[in-house]
């Protein structure tokens, strides 16, 4: 069986003006990460990376803990399939019109300023209803389309994984909880609600093999033992 390793950044800067960015936190995480499996001796033979800075500042933590033990990571190739999903955006192009026809969304918004738990409530309450084509705006790419570009990437690096390899991905929790989603063939909303839980740099491990795609481990920390490093954004 090949494995498949997708990695959660390290935590970002939630509510400041440039979320894609590591936190001392973030960098902090990504480097145990690779501490944790290079002691192990873990190898893998191709290493892949989203788009986004925070995916790349992470793998160059991870680098960092795991070289230390007179390892090597593969030359990364850069994934565009592998970016997250414009939720975040298109959440804030669409709030101040849901203010006048959702009761949730009213009792919630203040004109762009709220604390970070009530912004993240009414961002997944609008999640729920953009995952099940509800909402959505069209200079956004929907959330069924985001799926099926994981898909793809998915698709590729199995292709390029050989029998019995490890590939392991850098990327984001909208990005893995499609994954997952592709592995259980869970439907738009139930897939989406795991990108709630999905903390930062927790793998999700899947084992495959021509048509066979599984999900073995999901959400994954045994480097972070320190529950002050337990994060979400």
């Amino acid at each position: 069986m090949s494995k498949l390793y997708l990695v959660r950044h390290g935590q970002a800067s939630f509510m400041s003006d440039d979320y894609d960015r590591l936190s001392p936190i973030g960098k902090q995480q990504g480097a145990l990460l690779g501490d944790y499996w290079g002691k192990r001796g873990k190898q893998f033979q191709h290493v892949y990376v989203g788009p986004l800075r925070r995916h790349q500042q992470t793998l160059t933590a991870f680098a960092t803990g795991y070289e230390a033990h007179g390892l090597r990571l593969p030359q990364p190739t850069v994934l565009a399939d592998f970016a997250e999903h414009q939720g975040f955006s298109m959440t804030r192009e669409v709030l101040p019109k849901l203010v006048e026809t959702d009761q949730f969304v009213a009792q919630h918004y203040n004109d762009g300023d709220m604390e970070p738990r009530v912004y993240l409530k009414v961002f997944r309450h609008v999640m729920l209803q953009w995952a099940a084509g509800d909402v959505g705006h069209a200079e956004f790419t929907t959330w069924q389309a985001f799926r099926a570009m994981v898909n793809r990437g998915v698709e590729a690096v199995k292709e390029q994984t050989g029998r019995g390899q490890s590939a392991l991905v850098f990327t984001s929790g909208g990005t893995i909880s499609a994954a997952v989603g592709y592995a259980l063939d869970l439907e738009d909303v139930k897939a989406i609600t795991l990108n709630w839980v999905v903390r930062n740099t927790a793998y999700a491990e899947f084992s495959f093999r021509e048509d066979d795609f599984s999900l073995t481990e999901f959400n994954a920390i045994p480097h972070i033992e320190d529950d002050s490093l337990h994060t979400y954004v």
